[in-house]
């Protein structure tokens, strides 16, 4: 007999409306590849990279911005995902399936009625909202010819999904039968919206000949809407903070800590490690993310290796590790 744990049913069915971002070469997960256009040029390596840099380089390592001198940058990044679903017949049931909610007229587990009371009916539907504008500002200043301080400002943006139209067989207790309803998951229009901000106050600082050391305080924003998951009241211990109440705020702290070192001229290696951001709860949203509403941002640690190419040109090698598996709520 196959069963399925409620808590597994909530988030397999929501995955398809929390589809945050677009393809892999575009984001990594929900973070963005890169903060400012010159990272983004470099689909955001960097994180030994000291020439040619900008205010938002410490986004990357903080190590950085002592070799980026005085100096200001201001721009927005356009964000273009394109997010589609297609469904297509119905639900396939396993032999002897046991179905979740109670069906009185179910005498024959697997066969109809005996299905589970929510399919999406067969359609292909196109995100609305396919245009991000993601603004960002950096300023750095020197102290010293070995020292310097700043502040930047960024964002993930472009988290946004709004699927209008479709429609879903759910199960009405009412009338005891299966009845259509419009909108992906049988609620009406149906997405999620997320943005998060991100400031940034940076500390670099050379340490020797050829090292330089930095950190950055993050203080973290985000705000966050899911529509048209009613339907999903049944399996979660919240029912009424799972959708449809409007944005709701959550802020936190965290740091980053890089360093950037020369292993001869015209090589250098850099790495940079920033916390997990704790964040307060989506306390309108408990029923929806898991630990009543605690939506963290994941740890991330980065190495890299820039190689002078020739006068002008730079080889840039990063590795990065986001540890999304270490928030329950992803």
């Amino acid at each position: 007999m196959t069963k399925f744990n409620k808590n597994t049913l909530l988030a397999a069915a929501i995955t398809a409306s929390l589809t945050f971002a677009g393809a892999a070469s575009a984001t990594n997960g929900y973070f963005a590849h890169a903060y400012s256009q010159k990272e983004a040029g470099l689909a955001g390596a960097g994180v030994a990279k000291v020439k040619n840099i900008d205010a938002l380089s410490g986004a990357t390592n903080p190590a950085n911005m002592v070799f980026a001198g005085d100096r200001w940058d201001i721009g927005i990044n356009l964000f273009n995902p394109d997010r589609t679903y297609e469904s297509q017949g119905g639900p396939v049931l396993p032999s002897g399936f046991e179905p979740i909610g109670v069906i009185p007229s179910c005498s024959a587990p697997g066969q109809a009625p005996c299905q589970l009371p929510f399919s999406l009916g067969p359609q292909k539907i196109k995100s609305e909202n396919q245009l991000f504008p993601i603004p960002h500002f950096g300023w750095n200043k020197m102290l010293s010819d070995r020292s310097s301080v700043g502040i930047m400002v960024y964002g993930n943006g472009g988290m946004n999904t709004e699927y209008q139209g479709g429609t879903a067989n759910v199960f009405n207790p009412n009338t005891n039968s299966i009845v259509t309803a419009p909108g992906t998951f049988g609620g009406g229009t149906t997405g999620v919206d997320l943005i998060q901000l991100f400031v940034a106050p940076t500390y670099s600082m050379k340490v020797g000949k050829n090292s330089s050391i930095g950190f950055s305080l993050i203080g973290a924003f985000q705000r966050f809407e899911a529509k048209g998951l009613r339907n999903f009241a049944g399996v979660t211990l919240f029912p009424n903070q799972l959708s449809n109440n409007g944005f709701d705020t959550s802020t936190g702290f965290g740091f980053k800590l890089g360093i950037n070192t020369q292993l001869k001229e015209g090589i250098r290696v850099g790495a940079s490690y920033q916390s997990k951001i704790n964040m307060s709860e989506f306390d309108d949203y408990r029923g929806l993310f898991a630990e009543k509403g605690d939506f963290d941002i994941p740890e991330t640690w980065t190495v890299g290796l820039a190689a002078d190419v020739g006068k002008t040109g730079t080889f840039v090698l990063d590795f990065q590790q986001i540890n999304y598996g270490d928030v329950k709520a992803i």
